[in-house]
């Protein structure tokens, strides 16, 4: 196996919620691909359901892996939305349905169905290092008419409004990083989640799945719908219009439709 096939099968076991690589391993294999191949696409790719081909996990015995991915995922930085020309290169030929949503600043999270009963959370990372969510667990649906394993993804995070009392009551500093002592001490009423993705086995979603999270009973990130570059552009500044009275830490936008998602981390709104 080359270190690139072993680079790619580990991001994508990670993917789909089986690593099997510790967090040293990983680091070592990436470090070693970024000193022999730095120009390989995948180092620029980020971690969130990156393709891997069908051959490789066959050759490999793991054909249970197999998935068929519906979109993408990158993760860009840009300094200010009023540099508009740091966006314009990716969406000026933009014609289609597109949402445009909040960036959640908290806790990537993964909620775990089977049978229609909600049966374990985690965040997002590696064998290494993730942790459990369980305190999430209690404020999602408890049921939902899913037969299966289904994996409902969103961010976890400290509401606003809840988290000044937070912090008086554990002497906590950073608002973001305070997920921790939320999921170690299981204290539900602080946490909040919200919810941008959806997977089951054997589903190919055939509606919006906004739509469906919501139908469901999950909370959602606030969200515009645009067709062209123009529409983007003032949904982009509706939500930095909107960022200091919205509940919850933002650090940007996601911008996503049928050939895929990126996110905008902006440092400046």
């Amino acid at each position: 196996m080359t270190l690139q096939e072993k680079y790619v099968l580990a991001r994508w076991c990670y993917a789909v919620g089986e690593p099997y690589l510790s967090d040293m391993e990983y680091r070592y294999i990436e470090d070693r691909l970024r000193e022999e191949e730095p120009g390989n696409e995948y180092l620029a790719r980020s971690w969130s359901d990156d393709p891997c081909p069908k051959e490789l996990l066959m050759a490999n015995g793991m054909e249970r892996l197999i998935r068929d991915v519906e979109f993408t995922y990158k993760s860009e930085s840009i300094r200010s939305i009023f540099d508009e020309t740091e966006y314009r290169r990716q969406f000026a030929s933009l014609n289609e349905q597109t949402y445009v949503s909040f960036k959640i600043d908290g806790w990537n999270t993964q909620v775990n169905y089977y049978n229609g009963h909600v049966v374990s959370a985690n965040t997002r990372g590696r064998s290494g290092n993730f942790m459990d969510a369980g305190v999430i667990t209690k404020i999602v649906p408890q049921t939902i008419p899913l037969m299966g394993r289904v994996k409902v993804t969103g961010e976890a995070s400290i509401p606003k409004s809840k988290w000044r009392v937070y912090s008086g009551l554990t002497g906590n500093t950073s608002q973001r990083s305070s997920m921790s002592t939320v999921m170690s001490n299981g204290d539900c009423d602080y946490a909040s989640f919200k919810a941008f993705h959806i997977q089951a086995d054997g589903m190919r979603l055939e509606r919006d799945r906004y739509d469906l999270l919501v139908e469901l009973g999950f909370d959602t990130p606030m969200r515009f719908v645009c067709n062209d570059f123009a529409s983007l552009d003032r949904a982009v500044r509706r939500l930095a219009a909107r960022d200091e009275k919205y509940d919850f830490l933002t650090d940007g936008v996601v911008v996503e439709n049928a050939h895929g998602q990126v996110a905008l981390r902006i440092y400046r709104w």
